[in-house]
């Protein structure tokens, strides 16, 4: 579960935590940001990453099935989301 808090989709403590909506407003302000990352695959991320994350845990209670690929699959996820915030940041102009 702790990918998921990171992730801010299980908790409010998170930075990530209700990032869409201003995400979404960052990129109406500045629309070339769409050409660095497409917005909607950067939330497609965080709720594949979701998703993956959960289903490990699925996986670990169930008792019958191997978690291993559910993880491997969310960090390639979570690698893809961070890749793509990052291209977002150097895109920004620096104050």
């Amino acid at each position: 579960d702790e990918i998921r808090r990171y992730l801010g989709t299980v908790n409010n403590f998170s930075p990530l935590f209700s990032f869409e909506k201003p995400l979404k407003s960052l990129y109406v302000d500045n629309p070339d940001l769409e050409e660095v990352a497409d917005l909607d695959e950067v939330i497609g991320h965080v709720r594949q990453a979701d998703y993956l994350a959960y289903s490990t845990l699925f996986a670990i209670g169930s008792g019958g099935m191997d978690p291993r690929p559910y993880m491997r699959d969310c960090r390639k996820e979570v690698d893809k989301l961070l890749k793509k915030l990052t291209a977002l940041d150097n895109a920004m102009p620096k104050s």
